[in-house]
Formats: C-alpha cells, sequence, structure tokens
C-alpha cells in the first residue's frame, strides 16, 4: 500500500490497523515474517501517513512452517511451534539481523521444516 492511499484512506475511516507482520503464500520462500529493515519501514511510512489518533499497529506473533513436501507453508501458533521443535530436539535461534527467530528440523517422514516465528 503506498503513502499517499494510507493517507486518504486515514480521512474517511475511524481507525487504521496496520499489520507489521509479513503472511507466506504458495511458493514463498523460508524467510523472517517481520525483518527488522522492512518493519521499520512500514512503521514509518504509517506513521507519516496515518493521524496518531487513528493508527493501531498489529504485532504478530506465531510460526510460520515451511514443509518441504507442501507448496503452501503451514501457520501454527507459537506453542505448537515450540512443542514440535522440541520433539525433534531443536531449538529456536535468533537471527540479530531480522530480529526474529527461526528452527529446522526432519521429521519422522524425512520431511524438512524450516520454521520462522514471531513471539
Amino acid at each position: 500500500t503506498s503513502a499517499a492511499s494510507l493517507g486518504t484512506l486515514s480521512e474517511v475511516v475511524d481507525r487504521t490497523v496496520v499489520k507489521m507482520f509479513q503472511e507466506p503464500w504458495v511458493g514463498s520462500l523460508p524467510g523472517p515474517l517481520a525483518p527488522q529493515d522492512w518493519f521499520e519501514t512500514a512503521l514509518g511510512r504509517a506513521r507519516d501517513s496515518i493521524d496518531s489518533e487513528k493508527l493501531i499497529i498489529a504485532l504478530g506473533a506465531g510460526a510460520v512452517d515451511w514443509v518441504s513436501s507442501k507448496a503452501k507453508p503451514d501457520q501454527v501458533p507459537y506453542a505448537q511451534a515450540m512443542t514440535e521443535l522440541a520433539l525433534a530436539q531443536s531449538a529456536p535461534i535468533y537471527d540479530s539481523l531480522s530480529g526474529n527467530s527461526f528452527a529446522a528440523f526432519v521429521d519422522e517422514s524425512g520431511a524438512r521444516h524450516r520454521v520462522w516465528m514471531l513471539d
């Protein structure tokens, strides 16, 4: 969404909720859900375009699991992702560049999981 359209929209609505995380789609590659540089740019655009009295920021909390045998990644609750990681004897790793955590493991069927999460 362009800054101009956000500003115009802000003039005719009571509140604007800006989603500060990215959702995966069919064919999307594993990666951070809210990389720090993307987050800062998107937040700055929103703050510059939308009256602060109308701006609501939606933060992400959860995980996305890219499974090698599936075209579309699975969105899973954070607790479920942590349970699956523990069962696979894996643990999240904090990526300081993106500000997001990730983990990888192979399940009992041989499918590779690459999980990115926000908490």
